[in-house]
């Protein structure tokens, strides 16, 4: 199927957005309404009229529905994303099944075997399963948009947990620390650097490359092993391929004694300069103490509103919960955002419309 063609008004409406939601995401300006944002690829390949092979495997294609869809949402950019995670274990040669009604999901890993896991042949960013398919989003939101578009990449521990078996490389961290240390190394140095580079080296625009980990979160790790086994390969991503790799999905503050710890973790995989908190952490905790923390250390809040109240809410409980978290945003001087984490195939269209009339100030 050609790909639909991106509007002018489409273009010039994020074009316009897109300044109000970089200075508050940056803190260089004093922006006067909450810009926001969706993880919404599912959303927007089960309201189009593609199969979910054909949605997850053009890049073209997925730039200008995901577009489309943040548009027709009212959405401040179109933060393109998708099935990141099975990435790289694809490449790697693991088989991912496709769905028309959610995103692809991995269904055998590359190898069985754990001793053959270190054998594995390091991908080529430019062949090897769907990383051409990366380089063609890249080329795309470029070409349309003249920013580079906040890529997603698997970050390190949650790379090698995918490839292990998340259980099975848990139970390695207590029984068989070397290999844990050694198949990170692996992941970090001889799949990701390469890949990083070669994304880098492809655009044309600066920008974040966002390492999604959220298998490293607690309760899963605690911070002493988050700091180990996450945020340490993390940093030496950094020190090879450039500071703007950043993590920001790490959440799990209503796991921990003292979540100001695991905010100073945060902090540290990003750019130095942004605070993330999701819920259910946000709703349990309360969004205060991200702001607390947030304005304690000079940094920019997101704030993300969770799947659970978007699918299972109704469009009162929606709007209740962003006002809540507004309301919470507006000591941060402009420099915040709301941020939902994920719009799967089948979020009720009222509480999408209901969480934005809460941002307009409106009851659409």
């Amino acid at each position: 199927m050609k790909p639909m063609q991106i509007n002018s008004e489409t273009i010039e409406y994020f074009v316009r957005n897109r300044k109000r939601w970089n200075e508050a995401y940056f803190g260089t300006g004093n922006v006067s309404r909450t810009p926001a944002y969706a993880q919404l690829h599912e959303y927007a390949m089960v309201h189009s009229p593609l199969t979910g092979e054909e949605f997850y495997t053009d890049g073209e294609t997925l730039v200008h529905w995901e577009a489309r869809t943040a548009h027709e949402l009212r959405l401040d950019i179109p933060d393109i994303t998708f099935d990141c995670y099975n990435i790289e274990v694809e490449a790697l040669g693991g088989e991912v099944r496709y769905f028309d009604d959610k995103a692809p999901g991995l269904i055998n890993p590359p190898v069985e075997k754990k001793s053959e896991l270190l054998q594995l042949e390091p991908p080529d960013p430019y062949r090897d399963g769907r990383m051409p398919f990366v380089f063609e989003i890249i080329e795309e939101y470029e070409n349309v948009f003249g920013c580079f578009p906040r890529l997603n990449v698997t970050a390190p521990f949650t790379l090698a947990a995918k490839l292990r078996g998340v259980q099975n490389f848990l139970m390695d961290i207590v029984r068989d620390s070397r290999f844990v240390k050694d198949l990170l190394s692996f992941v970090t140095e001889e799949v990701l650097e390469p890949y990083i580079d070669a994304i880098r080296a492809s655009r044309e625009h600066e920008g974040e490359i966002i390492a999604a980990d959220a298998i490293a979160s607690p309760p899963n790790l605690d911070l002493d092993l988050l700091e180990e086994l996450a945020l340490k390969p993390l940093l030496e991503l950094k020190k090879s391929c450039g500071d703007d790799v950043v993590i920001l999905n790490w959440w799990g503050e209503s796991h921990v004694k003292v979540p100001d710890r695991l905010m100073e973790l945060k902090i540290r995989a990003s750019s130095g300069n942004v605070l993330e908190g999701q819920d259910p952490d946000v709703n349990e905790i309360g969004p205060e103490g991200f702001r607390d923390f947030a304005l304690s250390h000079d940094s920019s809040l997101i704030l993300g509103v969770g799947t659970d109240i978007m699918m299972m809410g109704d469009p009162a409980s929606v709007r209740e919960r962003v006002e809540r978290y507004i309301k919470v945003g507006e000591e941060m001087k402009g420099n915040f955002l709301l941020y939902f984490t994920n719009l799967v195939g089948d979020t009720p269209l009222e509480n999408i419309r209901a969480a934005i009339g809460a941002l307009n100030g409106s009851d659409n």
